[in-house]
């Protein structure tokens, strides 16, 4: 359900053509990963209320547009909160 949803999150992100050709990229195995094994095993909706907690998430040679508005800087995606 986590993996869904960060997937979501993504998704609105980068946007729907961005995201079907970043599905694609071992940077986004790699990213999913990441949130698998650092950030999903620490997921506490409860400890983090105001979303101030950040992760980075790397997506490695996936070639993503910077979008400041969308926290997406340099392949990196900062996430602040996970709501379920």
């Amino acid at each position: 359900m986590l993996n869904k949803k960060f997937e979501e999150i993504i998704e609105a992100a980068v946007g729907k053509e961005q995201f079907i050709n970043l599905r694609k990229t071992e940077g986004y195995r790699l990213a999913m990963r990441q949130f698998d094994e650092s950030i999903k095993p620490g997921f506490n909706p409860f400890e983090d209320p105001e979303g101030k907690k950040k992760h980075f998430v790397n997506f490695p040679n996936a070639n993503l547009k910077d979008d400041h508005k969308n926290s997406i800087n340099a392949n990196c995606f900062t996430l602040t909160q996970l709501k379920t």
